[in-house]
C-alpha cells in the first residue's frame, strides 16, 4: 500500500511515534507525470509499506526536504529549475542527511552522469527501463537499501 501526498508534509518521528515504529517515507522527484506514475506503481508492486511524497522538480524537492527527511529519495536527473545532480549535492552537503539514501532514476545512460552522481554520493543509479518488470525490480532493490540498513527506518 502506498500514499501519494503532494503539498502536505509528514512530520518527523516524535516521542509518541519513534522512527522505527512509523511507516517509511519515500520522496519521488520527477518532472514527468508518466515516469512519476511508473515509479509509484513500481513501489506498489514491490509491496513497500511507505508513504510516498512527490516533488515535480528540483526546486520543489529542496523545498520539501526543508520540512521532512525521507528514508529514500528517488531522484530524476534532468528537470527544470534545479537538476537532480544539484539536488543530490544539496542533500550530501548537509550532515543531518548522512543516513538518507538517494537513488538516481533517469533515462540518461551517459557515463559522465553516472560518474558525477557517484562522485557526489548517490546510493544507486537506475535507468528508466522500457521493460516495466525490470524497472520495478530495480525500484524494489532501491527500497531494500533502506530495509537492510538497521540505522534507518524499516519498511514493512
Amino acid at each position: 500500500m502506498y500514499f501519494v501526498l503532494t503539498g502536505q508534509f509528514i512530520p518527523k518521528a516524535t516521542e509518541s511515534q519513534p522512527a522505527h515504529k512509523r511507516r517509511g517515507l519515500i520522496l519521488v522527484v520527477d518532472d514527468s507525470p508518466t515516469d512519476e506514475w511508473l515509479t509509484i506503481n513500481a513501489i506498489s508492486r514491490a509491496a513497500i509499506d511507505a508513504h510516498v511524497l512527490v516533488a515535480r522538480d528540483g526546486e520543489e524537492a529542496i523545498e520539501t526536504l526543508g520540512h521532512i527527511q525521507p528514508d529514500l529519495v528517488l531522484l530524476d536527473l534532468h528537470m527544470p529549475k534545479i537538476g537532480g545532480l544539484e539536488v543530490l549535492r544539496w542533500i550530501r552537503n548537509r550532515s543531518a542527511w548522512s543516513t538518507t539514501r538517494v537513488v538516481i532514476v533517469t533515462t540518461s545512460d551517459e557515463q559522465s552522469d553516472k560518474d558525477t552522481a557517484r562522485q557526489i554520493g548517490t546510493d544507486g543509479y537506475i535507468l528508466k527501463d522500457l521493460d516495466f518488470e525490470a524497472f520495478a525490480a530495480n525500484i524494489r532493490s532501491a527500497c531494500q537499501l533502506v530495509r537492510t540498513d538497521p540505522v534507518l527506518t524499516q519498511f514493512n
